[in-house]
């Protein structure tokens, strides 16, 4: 499981997080690369609203 602590955690330990604030935050960007790894036959654009579905606007 790659909870949101881990993805911090790993973003931290290799100096990759946010110097300022991003329309996509580090963690974001982590879980956008899993996605397009497990729905690789979906769009861009598809992927990322599958993980933003739950975020209110």
């Amino acid at each position: 499981m790659f909870t949101p602590e881990l993805v911090d955690a790993a973003v931290a330990k290799h100096g990759r997080g946010e110097l300022r604030r991003r329309l996509l935050p580090a963690r974001l960007v982590v879980y956008f690369a899993l996605g397009l790894c497990l729905f690789a036959r979906e769009s861009y654009e598809e992927v990322i609203r599958m993980l933003t579905s739950g975020i209110p606007r």
